[in-house]
């Protein structure tokens, strides 16, 4: 993507991790147990899938993500999620925070977005973010990424598309990494997410990065 001033937006993917980086998924954790062993797409599993889903409002949107949402509808910007989650779970999240104008369901990209074998992003591993290039129909050097996982950081550099840290949702270990180690491409806040697209250079609405939106309980 060109970053002249002026260019349109239009070209612009802008990629998020969804676990710890869109929002605080960490209450949840405490309900995996219900459908990790029951043979998935067995009624044990859906049961425990059901109570999973069921506490997804519990969750928290981090402080600032909400003035994110609403910097990416007011610039219309095409937007993906690539997550080591699965692809039901989290378009259940999308819909219980009110941001299905924001993720398109066709955007999503899940652990199982290749067929009947979970993919993760450990180590660096890029077939999601590929899959995601397809998907959008786009190329890496338009898209910006967002992730709280170093692998989400390396897995999309390794296919060259910008890629940020976001310490917010970061594990101990990993936010010292990025830290220490990589401060030029870790924000500390979701609102440097607008910061980050505006220092693209690219045609955006006025928009103050100043009004932030605390984090609130759905």
């Amino acid at each position: 993507m060109s970053t002249t001033t002026g260019n349109s937006n239009k070209d612009l993917t802008i990629i998020f991790d969804f676990d710890g980086t869109l929002i605080d998924t960490r209450i949840l954790t405490q309900y995996e147990y219900l459908f990790k062993n029951p043979p998935r797409g067995s009624d044990e599993w859906k049961r425990g899938r059901k109570e999973y889903l069921s506490h997804i409002n519990d969750c928290q949107i981090w402080e600032g993500m909400d003035s994110v949402i609403d910097f990416i509808r007011q610039n219309k910007f095409k937007t993906c999620i690539v997550t080591a989650n699965t692809k039901d779970r989290v378009v259940a999240a999308i819909k219980a925070f009110g941001w299905k104008d924001v993720f398109a369901k066709e955007n999503i990209i899940g652990c199982y977005a290749l067929g009947l074998k979970r993919v993760s992003k450990d180590d660096g591993n890029a077939v999601l973010f590929k899959k995601a290039l397809e998907v959008m129909q786009t190329k890496a050097e338009d898209c910006i990424s967002f992730g709280n996982e170093l692998s989400d950081t390396v897995a999309a550099k390794s296919i060259g598309i910008k890629a940020y840290n976001c310490v917010w949702g970061a594990s101990d270990k990993d936010r010292e990494t990025m830290l220490t180690n990589m401060p030029d491409i870790t924000i500390a806040t979701p609102i440097q997410i607008i910061d980050k697209v505006k220092a693209l250079e690219i045609e955006v609405e006025n928009y103050d990065s100043n009004n932030v939106n605390q984090c609130v309980n759905r």
